[in-house]
């Protein structure tokens, strides 16, 4: 019992371990690193929003993302040979302003993902945000996770990389049975502010990704795979058990026939002895007058419940009596 208690527990333990391990479940984010368009071939290695502005590649509409911006400079941009920095997925990056350094130029990278927010579950949101080097100046920014058009959380210029560098940032929410009623989980980036007007404000994204602790639906599939093993096992441990708990009919039965022998046989042995002549009951002259084949053979009738045998017995020299069947030979008279 001990041992199956024990199986049941590491094997559940075992389970538990699996299961806490398939809780990092990532959301897929589309064009996450910002590789498409592809203008890293394609001089000036830049798009915009805006047929025109600044000199770039005309590119409306970023596969994935839905772009809003006040100027049009917002779009893909593949630094040439490491010039501004060095992307940390693919070769290019998402980036927001630096147009006109003394007009504000703010826009917004969205995307609304095909899943909602499940209540208890954690999301953490991950951004690389970068500067360039090249006399550009980071800007505000803001990291948002909505869930369709309720704010669930956003942090604001939560790292400050030096020029030429990227910083790995983002937030975690646990969301909240309310949450769950809003829609879509949806991502926004924005940002793209002048600095003062001294520089052109610029920032960075990279390699977004998001992540939850929702099991996937084989993670569901093996847990409950488990847990019937689990049932099963028990199962069987009860089957095996279950006869041991009751009372076993056919030991119950024999011992019930064993004491019912030993109490017919003593019965009988009682009502032997007591008809048995005693030596103390003859008087002195009777004692003398029992002959050898007297004393050697006696015979007594024996009633019992079920029939009356004729039985026999031997007075042997040392004095016990012992029974011998009537028609033995062995017993001589």
């Amino acid at each position: 019992m001990a041992d199956t208690r024990l199986t049941a527990t590491a094997v559940l333990a075992g389970v538990m371990t699996f299961t806490t391990t398939a809780y990092a479940v990532s959301i897929p984010v589309a064009n996450n690193s910002f590789e498409s368009p592809d203008v890293s071939s394609t001089y000036p290695y830049f798009t915009t929003a805006v047929s025109g502005v600044s000199g770039g590649i005309y590119a409306p509409n970023i596969p994935g993302w839905t772009t809003s911006t006040l100027n049009g400079n917002i779009g893909v941009y593949a630094p040439p040979g490491g010039v501004s920095y060095t992307p940390p997925a693919g070769k290019q990056v998402g980036y927001i302003g630096g147009g006109n350094p003394l007009v504000v130029d703010p826009g917004s990278f969205t995307q609304v993902l095909g899943v909602g927010a499940q209540a208890g579950a954690t999301y953490d949101l991950g951004v690389y945000v970068g500067a360039r080097s090249e006399g550009y100046t980071l800007g505000d920014y803001t990291i948002a996770l909505w869930a369709g058009g309720h704010l669930l959380d956003s942090v604001t210029d939560p790292v400050a990389p030096a020029p030429g560098a990227f910083d790995l940032t983002g937030l975690s929410y646990t969301a909240t049975a309310a949450d769950s009623t809003y829609g879509h989980l949806t991502i926004v980036l924005s940002g793209g502010t002048s600095d003062n007007g001294s520089a052109y404000g610029q920032v960075a994204f990279d390699d977004v990704t998001l992540t939850t602790n929702i099991p996937e639906p084989s993670t569901w599939a093996m847990m409950a795979l488990g847990f019937a093993g689990l049932g099963f096992a028990g199962y069987r441990v009860r089957r095996r058990q279950a006869p041991r708990s009751r009372p076993d009919r056919r030991s119950a039965g024999g011992v019930t026939k064993a004491a019912l022998t030993l109490a017919f046989f003593a019965a009988g042995a009682s009502r032997l002895v007591s008809s048995l002549p005693r030596l103390a009951d003859l008087a002195p002259g009777e004692r003398g007058s029992v002959t050898g084949k007297q004393r050697n053979h006696a015979s007594l009738r024996l009633k019992s419940v079920r029939e009356e045998p004729t039985l026999a017995f031997r007075r042997p020299s040392h004095g016990r009596v012992t029974p011998c069947p009537t028609n033995s030979t062995s017993c001589a008279r």
